[in-house]
């Protein structure tokens, strides 16, 4: 089955690298790439929530938009014998 995985990409108004370890104390999964911080989403964790975490914890966001990529679970090798 697959299913898509979908990111909320943040710019941030001071660097991502700082804006990352507070919003990690939330969301653990978070990480930086090319100057943004990345969120995975998902039934828990929604844009709106975490955009409003940044609100409460002041990082200021200048941009925000949510990607999304397909992933396939592993495939299984056969073995013919």
């Amino acid at each position: 089955m697959v299913r898509p995985s979908l990111t909320l990409v943040l710019v941030t108004e001071g660097p991502a690298r700082l804006a990352a370890p507070i919003l990690a104390e939330r969301f653990p999964r978070v990480r930086c790439e090319t100057g943004s911080v990345l969120v995975p989403v998902g039934r828990r964790e929604t844009p709106e929530s975490v955009l409003a975490f940044c609100r409460e914890r002041r990082i200021g966001v200048v941009a925000s938009c949510v990607v999304s990529r397909t992933v396939a679970p592993p495939s299984r090798l056969v073995m013919g014998g």
